[in-house]
């Protein structure tokens, strides 16, 4: 349903049903100050948002500007632009949660997606429908910046799958690939195809990402001292500094960036959460595939991938700028068209060109402005000049219209029909001149005004290109924020564990007994490993330390003691078997599939676990499960050692 503001009345009513409740989206687009003109595509919005979202008309001027003094701070609709607010703004009036899209190469389409985001979020796309059915098809490609991707339907020609009915900001083609096969329902009205989608349970989470598994999140939020992580696009959890660093030193932001997808360990905790660190997470560990947003999708994530969170679009800012300042050169103004692609990506706002132009005018000439009924907002007061400037193109408007349709009925009364539209019309111009004079503006005020907007006009342009190369600039330091972190975090893996000693020889040394340094250090990796909330639940159980255990450690490296410290605990806890990881398995008597397992005459059964994967000679570990539930250490080896 498309609307039409015209009067003050229902600039009102507009108001409140912006902060009232809705069932559907409203979208507010107005016109062009400089043409009156709507700049944004209002068929392609009538008709993309049909029977989603109601569409209301308005004219850039006194009717907007009233409409902001009735609205909050920044949430506003003006200079040709369009803005769709959700059916909830009224209870959390944010302009974040409704941006503003001037006139530009893509805005129309950002509108709608607003608008479509907003009405899939309100639960419409959930309602039945006898112009919705069942279908699926294959997904061709991706268009609109991958905004949309285009199904061929079994059967029933083209549709689309618009992003922000997914997942929004998660682009597209990470949810969808070409060639999937895809199922849904078809709206038969918007040709939109809702994929089948759904939060993970808690118990789905536990199954796809086992306890002390290593998969890949993404970074949504970052601060100095936490950052907030997704499994799946609904799915956050919430990482302390020591969840990413054990240095006290570090702060979180110097090691992860948003946007980034960084690998991180799951750990199950006793209150039934999902749990994420980086910390703990080796190089050479497999990766548990991250999940698939629509079904017989590809995982959403894959190393390297980084989602830009924040988009602007300043060439069409500019473009809509540049087209304003054509149109007025063509009604005899001069303005100087800017090249777009000289500028770089700004911001999507755009200053309302008579506040700019207002906001030259000197404090000593403004006065009081009343306000059509009550706003929640009022405005302090109005340039004098500024108000001029409205009433008179109001006035020449009317002037400059003439006599207008002076068609009359048939012969007999033409000449009194003509006599009394003139007589009229005389009495029109006297009353339009009075008005003039009342506001104080000759022809000569009309110029300085028209001058004063040109300025305006040429500085708006200066703010809007220098807000693009600052813009540019920002862009710039994200990337290298994002590379810088990713640098420092493959850096500190790469290097080895300070430690006070240089060996594995100097840390044994500094006891007397072999078996107690064993468990001084099963301890502190425990300590490390196993969160202060888990250590009652994956507590050390009762372990011997095998006769050739402490040898099978003096050849190792530093990396490589603390990597088999951390199987060792694994083990000790009982729950190396819930880290697939690790592998575990039992240790046959012989090379053959059928040979049965290695059991010792106490009955103690010989178990092997990955201590690392994908390395040369990579080592594995060698424990014994003891009647009872006990473990022995039995030796740390390398792959090709099957010797209990």
């Amino acid at each position: 349903m498309t609307e039409r503001v015209r009067t003050s009345p229902d600039v009102a009513a507009l108001a409140e049903r912006i902060l009232a409740r809705r069932q559907r989206p409203l979208v507010v687009v107005s016109t062009d100050p400089h043409t009156d003109l709507f700049a944004l595509d209002t068929d392609e919005l009538a008709g993309e948002l049909r029977d989603i979202a109601d569409l209301v008309l308005i004219s850039t001027g006194d009717l907007t500007r009233e409409l902001d003094s009735l609205l909050p701070e920044k949430t506003q609709v003006y200079g040709g632009a369009g803005r769709s607010y959700p059916v909830d703004f009224g209870v959390q009036p944010d302009w974040r949660r409704s941006p503003l899209r001037f006139p530009g190469g893509r805005a129309t389409q950002q509108l709608i997606g607003d608008a479509l985001g907003q009405a899939g979020a309100a639960g419409l796309f959930d309602k039945p429908s006898v112009r919705r059915l069942a279908a699926s098809g294959v997904v061709k490609g991706f268009v609109a910046d991958d905004t949309r991707a285009v199904v061929d339907l079994d059967g029933r020609g083209l549709a689309t799958i618009s992003r922000e009915l997914t997942y929004p900001p998660i682009p597209l083609d990470w949810s969808l690939h070409r060639g999937q096969r895809v199922a849904g329902v078809l709206d038969l009205d918007t040709r939109l195809l809702l994929v089948e989608e759904s939060t993970p349970t808690q118990a789905a989470l536990e199954a796809a990402f086992p306890h002390g598994c290593v998969t890949l999140a993404l970074v949504r939020k970052v601060s100095p001292a936490r950052a907030t992580l997704l499994l799946h696009p609904a799915v956050e959890i919430v990482l302390r500094r020591i969840d990413v660093s054990p240095n006290p030193l570090d702060t979180v932001d110097l090691l992860v960036a948003e946007g980034d997808v960084v690998a991180a360990r799951v750990t199950h905790l006793s209150d039934g959460t999902l749990h994420l660190a980086l910390t703990d997470v080796d190089d050479d560990e497999p990766v548990v595939p991250p999940l698939a947003l629509t079904s017989g999708g590809r995982p959403w994530l894959e190393e390297g991938r980084t989602l830009e969170l924040h988009t602007t679009d300043a060439a069409g800012d500019l473009a809509a700028l540049n087209e304003a300042a054509a149109a007025s050169t063509r009604a005899g103004d001069a303005r100087s068209p800017v090249d777009a692609a000289a500028i770089p990506a700004a911001p999507s706002t755009l200053a309302d060109p008579g506040a700019v132009a207002a906001a030259s005018i000197p404090p000593d000439v403004q006065a009081e402005r009343p306000m059509p009924g009550p706003g929640r907002r009022r405005v302090e007061s109005v340039p004098v000049e500024a108000t001029a400037t409205s009433a008179a193109a109001a006035v020449v408007a009317q002037l400059e219209g003439g006599v207008g349709d002076a068609s009359a009925p048939a012969a007999g009364a033409a000449l009194r029909s003509t006599q009394l539209q003139l007589q009229s019309e005389r009495a029109r111009s006297a009353e339009l001149e009075r008005r003039l004079a009342e506001v104080g503006v000759d022809d000569s005020g009309l110029g300085r005004l028209r001058a004063r907007v040109i300025g305006a006009e040429a500085r708006l342009r200066e703010e809007l290109a220098e807000r693009g190369e600052l813009e540019r600039q920002l862009k710039e330091l994200k990337a290298q924020q994002l590379a810088t972190t990713r640098a420092v975090r493959e850096s500190r893996r790469a290097a080895p564990a300070v430690v006070p000693v240089a060996s594995v020889d100097d840390r044994r040394s500094r006891w007397v007994d072999d078996e107690q340094w064993v468990r001084h250090e099963v301890y502190l990796a425990w300590v490390e490993r196993v969160e202060p909330g888990e250590r009652e639940r994956w507590a050390i159980g009762e372990y011997d330390v095998g006769p050739e255990f402490v040898a099978s450690l003096a050849s190792l490296t530093i990396g490589h003691f603390d990597k088999a410290m951390k199987a060792v605990v694994d083990a000790v806890t009982g729950r190396i078997r819930d880290v697939p990881s690790r592998g575990v398995h039992a240790l046959r008597s012989g090379d053959g599939a059928g040979d049965p397992d290695l059991v010792r005459s106490d009955g103690a059964k010989c178990y092997r676990a990955y201590i690392e994967q994908n390395a040369a000679a990579a080592r594995r570990l060698h424990y014994w499960a003891l009647a009872g539930g006990a473990v022995e250490l039995s030796r740390v080896v390398t792959h090709d050692d099957v010797r209990p």
